[in-house]
């Protein structure tokens, strides 16, 4: 009786085990196993998996159920050579019908998943095949992380980072990478990222290698941005220089445009023979100032933002000769500038005469003021229109400003000035048998321009 009791209880063995068969679908338990679980690649909120199981015992597995519990709520979406289940963190693989078995010493690398992962993604600690816990997960190296770039130059820049670590094999070595391409590697913490293009934005990162063949997941990137090239290309040379046009005191100048890496920023005109220099950012300048009859050379050469400037193109050329009428005012103009004539004042003031016992009018301060700077202002205007330089203009401009534009405490009364009253008017007459001028006291005023509003 005792020996059919033990039959019963070996028959009841054999048929629990055919019903876990049915149920689970694996045959029997390894004696020791284990498995690596490696992120291959991760990303804002996805990663990849690959899964090795080992067969650490003596005996053939001829299929297997595969067990774990994720540590951080991450979630499989798509998993490849097995079929999958997941309840909460509890994940369940089944082998399939052509990758069940694993030889005594053998091992099967085929099987992984891509995944969900939110605020950290931490490898699971456990693992079990058809029931047996299997060793302590592997996770291959860390992630390298405090990743630096410094020493940035317009085709480089260095990388630093904090070394990984690996519990079950040795890091020997890192991937840079430029996105997902790996532009790199090192064995050291330490990598010189070369041939980047200048003044272009990069993203790199880094992740480690171990002896086990596994590899981590990318660091976070680091951000930053090449320099620019310096500019030191010069524009090309100025041709086609010729003369548009002569007077007896200018020349004009044209030239075909130059033409530059980055762009012409203006053209510089030498007068090789008094060494005045002009600018222009067009392709026309006008020498003016010049001696009637006289022959001149002029270079032309292109400059751009960086400060290069092209070849010179030259060109020789002469001024025309004045007509009578020109020259006689060139002459006069010169001779009321002289200072031994004495037709200024010490001050720079025009006088009227320079003979000093004629009294040429009652008003004398009027026809030094309306007179003397009138005739003053339109000699300059024509010295500028003749030569072109239209400095002396200014000049006397300015002394009208200076001495005979009054200030307020000149004008004591012009508080009681009302640009409204009506003002005095005397006509101009054709006959001097008609002077004095009738006066005519309500005439009415135009705007001043000059009185406060």
């Amino acid at each position: 009786m005792p020996l059919k009791l033990k039959s019963m209880s070996q028959s009841l063995g054999i048929c629990a085990a055919v019903i876990c068969f049915t149920l689970t679908g694996f045959a029997q338990a390894p004696t020791s196993c284990n498995v690596t679980y490696t992120v291959s690649n991760q990303w804002n909120t996805g990663f990849q998996v690959g899964i090795t199981l080992t067969n650490t015992g003596t005996t053939q597995i001829s299929s297997w159920q595969l067990q774990w519990a994720f540590a951080n709520g991450q979630t499989i979406s798509q998993l490849w050579n097995g079929t999958v289940a997941q309840s909460g963190a509890n994940v369940t693989v089944n082998s399939l019908s052509y990758n069940g078995t694993i030889p005594a010493g053998g091992n099967y690398n085929a099987m992984g998943f891509t995944g969900n992962w939110s605020g950290a993604n931490a490898a699971p600690t456990s693992f079990s095949i058809n029931g047996t816990h299997c060793g302590p997960a592997v996770s291959g190296p860390s992630v390298p992380t405090n990743l630096t770039a410094t020493a940035i130059t317009t085709t480089s820049a260095t990388l630093n980072w904090t070394a990984s670590t690996d519990s079950s094999a040795t890091v020997t070595g890192y991937d840079i990478l430029n996105g997902t391409t790996v532009i790199g590697s090192s064995t050291t913490t330490s990598f010189v990222a070369s041939g980047l293009t200048p003044a272009t934005a990069f993203t790199l990162s880094v992740r480690a290698k171990d002896s086990a063949g596994q590899v981590s997941a990318a660091s976070t990137g680091v951000m930053f941005t090449t320099l620019t090239t310096p500019d030191t290309t010069p524009p090309t040379t100025p041709t086609g220089l010729v003369v548009t046009g002569t007077t007896g005191s200018t020349i004009s100048l044209q030239w075909t445009a130059s033409t530059d890496n980055v762009g012409v920023t203006g053209y510089k005109i030498t007068n090789v023979t008094t060494g005045t220099v002009g600018t222009t950012t067009t392709t026309t300048f006008t020498a003016t100032g010049l001696t009637a009859s006289t022959s001149y050379t002029f270079t032309v050469t292109a400059n751009d933002a960086a400060g290069n400037v092209s070849p010179a193109d030259s060109i020789t050329t002469s001024t025309g000769a004045l007509n009578v009428y020109t020259q006689h005012f060139i002459d006069m103009w010169n001779a009321i500038h002289n200072p031994s004539n004495g037709y200024f004042s010490p001050e720079g003031v025009p006088y009227h005469s320079v003979e000093t016992l004629i009294a040429e009018a009652p008003d004398y301060g009027h026809e030094t003021t309306s007179e003397t700077y009138s005739y003053w202002v339109w000699l300059e205007a024509e010295w500028g229109n003749v030569t072109g330089n239209w400095t002396t203009l200014q000049t006397a401009w300015n002394s009208i400003e200076a001495h005979m534009i009054p200030t307020t405490l000149d004008q004591p009364t012009n508080s009681f000035y009302n640009a409204s009253k009506p003002a005095t008017f005397a006509p101009e007459l054709d006959d001097p048998s008609q002077y004095p001028s009738p006066l005519n006291t309500s005439v009415v005023p135009g705007n001043d321009p000059l009185a406060p509003s």
